[in-house]
């Protein structure tokens, strides 16, 4: 199991209960997505070595099985190599280094350094697992003999080609049925699944870009095997067709697009600092562009910027006070409780209350149901036959204490009356 911590007791506790159920525990020391920041875990810990390593040997001190981490690197070989350190002293048993900074994600990804890889391994005895830059099984090797790590780790490598440490490139469609088959006997949340499926069939949905948004706005499992068959079709025929002409290739660099292959992030766009040219009419045209009302998006932006946003004016988020309750999340933007959604929502279940800030509403749907009942009951009084029935069934149940011979077969009798008429309507 993985997990994602910045409390030493409460990351034990886990542990505990994920013992019984795995070979050890991770401790993800490397997020650097906004969640991470928010909820201040992950990547953001980096500046707080003391704190990692209290989780660290909380977490060794309640359970027998291993405990392992994976972390990011700094910009300075030195201080990843003294941090690793520190991480092994805490009691890590393997340490697993992506070779990237906290700030290279998305567009600004790049490449990962295998250098403070190499260094960290060269510093501590404990195994250490390299991560970053592999998108073939040849990676994998060129890693291995340059870094000397005891084993390599690949994420969207692996996204994009499931197969990628078997050294194969296999048709994407035959990653895809074995992945929906798997869906299929293993039913999983839709979001999850086309996620997944968008990775597989990337460049394919390249070549018919009409798929992707049916892809993208599908709502059952079903219709997403329909697209994804659609999809294959298109692409096996294409397939067919190059493989008789003889030019099918699962050379790197030569991948016909209906194979898995990785992909590469565009580098960001940069701009020259020069202004655009004026269109025709000169100053003119200038001028009227200035006088032109700003876009709705662009008012909210600059009203926000000048008078702050949410309930704690000119604070960026991830500086909000925390909830009162986990104390690892902010609070709720206009919860009612100072709590989180989850915290909000657990505090409104048990003691039925409504939030209109999390948008709980329990005490509304109890009272509603309260009422709905009570409409029910002046229902069945208002009804002549069913009172009357009612009230025989209850003489009849005395009589029958009273008088077992003959009252109990009448007290069977009404009892099949009543439940005819509650049967029937």
């Amino acid at each position: 199991f993985q997990f994602c911590s910045n409390d030493p007791e409460k990351f034990a506790d886990a542990c505990e209960l994920a013992e019984p159920h795995c070979d050890g525990v991770d401790l993800n020391l490397g997020c650097p997505q906004v969640i991470a920041a928010r909820g201040h875990y992950g990547a953001f810990l980096m500046e707080e070595w003391e704190r990692v390593e209290n989780i660290i040997r909380t977490g060794c001190a309640r359970i027998k099985k291993p405990i392992t981490c994976k972390i990011r690197v700094y910009e300075s070989i030195e201080k990843t190599v003294e941090y690793a350190k520190r991480l092994e002293r805490a009691g890590a048993k393997i340490i697993t280094v992506h070779g990237r900074r906290r700030e290279q994600r998305g567009p600004l990804t790049g490449i990962a350094s295998w250098d403070h890889i190499k260094a960290v391994k060269e510093a501590v005895s404990v195994p250490v697992f390299a991560n970053g830059n592999i998108q073939y099984l040849r990676d994998v090797e060129k890693c291995i003999e340059y870094t000397k790590v005891d084993a390599v780790m690949s994420a969207e490598g692996a996204l994009y080609n499931p197969a990628i440490f078997t050294g194969r490139q296999p048709p994407a469609w035959e990653m895809v049925d074995k992945y929906l088959a798997y869906c299929n006997q293993y039913p999983t949340n839709l979001s999850y699944v086309r996620g997944h499926l968008f990775r597989m069939w990337q460049k394919c949905l390249d070549n018919f870009p009409e798929l992707r948004h049916p892809l993208g706005k599908v709502k059952k499992f079903e219709d997403m095997c329909k697209i994804s068959d659609t999809i294959k079709e298109k692409a096996k025929a294409i397939a067919d067709k190059e493989i008789e002409e003889g030019k099918d290739s699962e050379e790197i660099g030569h991948l016909p697009f209906w194979r898995c292959q990785p992909y590469v992030r565009p580098p960001p766009k940069t701009t020259s600092g020069e202004k655009r040219p004026l269109e025709e009419g000169g100053e003119e045209a200038e001028a009227k562009a200035k006088l032109k009302p700003p876009s709705k998006r662009k008012a909210i932006r600059e009203k926000h910027h000048q008078h702050g946003k949410g309930v704690f004016p000119k604070v960026p988020k991830d500086k909000w006070p925390l909830c009162v309750t986990c104390k690892n999340n902010p609070w709720g933007k206009k919860c009612e409780y100072n709590l989180c959604k989850t915290c909000c929502k657990d505090m409104t279940a048990i003691k039925v209350l409504n939030c209109s800030g999390h948008k709980f509403k329990f005490l509304f749907n109890k009272l509603r149901r309260e009422k709905e009942d009570e409409e029910e009951t002046e229902k069945e009084k208002q009804n002549p036959e069913n009172t009357l029935l009612l009230d025989k069934y209850a003489k009849a149940g005395v009589n029958a204490d009273e008088d077992r011979n003959g009252g109990e077969d009448n007290g069977e009798n009404d009892a099949k009356d009543l439940n005819s008429i509650i049967a029937t309507g």
